[in-house]
Formats: C-alpha cells, structure tokens, sequence
C-alpha cells in the first residue's frame, strides 16, 4: 500500500494538480490549510476533497470558513488578514465554508492496522500548536504521545518537513506541498508504505508563473504583493 502525506497547500492550485498528477498512491491523508495566501481557494477546496481520503482543519482553513483569527505567526499574520479579506472570502461560496467548517480537528484511524493519530498542528494543540524539527526532544515526544496509543502522528502547519522517532512511535511532518519554509524552495509531501514501514520525503518542481501573475493581478497593494510571491518562494 502506498499512502500520500501532504498538507499548507494554500491555494496553490498549480503545485496542488502537480501533486496530484505526477504521485500514484492507494490513501491520501491531508492534514489542512488548504486556503489562504494562495489565488484559488475554491479549485484547491474541490481538488483536496476529491483526492484525500482523510483530511483535517487548518488554522487557516478554520479562519476563513468561520471569521476567526488564524492566530499564525506574527511574522505573515497580516499577509494572511489581507490575503483572506481581499480574495479568499470573496471566491469562497457558503458550501466552500461550510466544508472547511466541518473538518474535524484531528483524526484518529488505522491503515494496514497501524493506528495513526493525524492533526495540523502538534497532538497537544491540534489546530494552532506548532511543533518544528528542533522540538523533538526525547521529553516533547514522550508528552506529545502519551494520551495515545497511536504508532504514528502526523502533523503540518510549521511547513518544515520532519521525521523523529520514540520508543517505536514516528513522528512526520510532510513539510508544505504548496509554501515551503524550510530549507528548500521546492513542495514537499511524505510517502508511507506501511507494509515496510517506510517514510519517503519527496519535493517536487511545479510552474510557479501563473500563481505569480495571479498575485500581482488580484492583490491591488503591490507591497503585499511582493511580500506573497516572496512567501511562496517565486523569485520577484
């Protein structure tokens, strides 16, 4: 069996159908934002519910259905403000919310008869905690697992991508599939095959120029323009 671990698409419709069509895979787990930021919240919206077979809320997939404050990093909370008010809340139709409403916060299901354990952000705060790669100490992983007796936890939300390991309980983070932040300027998404127990991180190339171009055109301040392409790593 081969499962796909993606997650921070963030309206980035052209890495999510790159993902999507160049990546076989049996189960599909999406572990939220798939809105905000990006120019094609619906499109994404549709592709996500079509190609995922689990798949959880974001803290920016629960501002926008719902008109709460994403509570995001200080650094990029008021590109998300801006880009939400200016775009994402216009394009998005009642059954758009009402979807990304309904997502549940975290999910807890087997596959191949592993429990997993699939949350946005880290176990302890599913929607808004953010858990990096320099958090995994020994002590964050035994506290993060202890109220469950799930093999592996999935998380997103940092857009760096992870693997830790504890007493025999993995810890994966896919990175972002549409903004990366870490170390690379590619999307990244996880590969699992639970009959071997193995855990591909994988980064893939999409056509960032139509994202580009759609940015420029549907953000009138060309400061927060900028500042976008910038966040999604397309050069100026």
């Amino acid at each position: 069996m081969r499962v796909l671990i993606a997650s921070d698409i963030h309206a980035n419709l052209n890495a999510l159908k790159k993902l999507i069509s160049t990546e076989w895979y049996d189960f599909g787990i999406f572990l939220g934002d798939i809105v905000d930021y990006g120019t094609r919240p619906v499109e994404s919206i549709d592709i996500v519910k079509e190609n995922f077979d689990v798949i959880v809320r974001g803290n920016h997939d629960f501002a926008a259905a719902s008109g709460i404050d994403c509570q995001c990093s200080a650094e990029n909370h008021d590109l998300s403000v801006y880009s939400r008010e200016t775009l994402t809340n216009k394009l998005l139709g009642e059954s758009d919310r009402d979807f990304l409403r309904k997502l549940p916060v975290h999910k807890d299901f087997e596959v191949d008869g592993i429990p997993v354990h699939a949350s946005h952000g880290s176990p302890d705060d599913p929607v808004y905690g953010y858990f990096y790669p320099w958090d995994a100490t020994r002590e964050k992983l035994a506290s993060l697992s202890a109220d469950y007796s799930s093999q592996v936890f999935l998380m997103g939300h940092t857009h760096y991508a992870m693997f830790s390991q504890y007493k025999g309980k993995l810890f994966i983070n896919p990175g972002s599939s549409g903004q990366p932040r870490d170390y690379s300027s590619m999307p990244s998404y996880c590969i699992w095959d639970p009959g071997s127990s193995e855990f591909s991180l994988k980064r893939f190339k999409y056509d960032s120029i139509p994202l580009k171009n759609e940015i420029i055109s549907g953000y009138p301040d060309r400061n927060m323009a900028l500042r976008l392409i910038r966040l999604f790593r397309i050069a100026d």
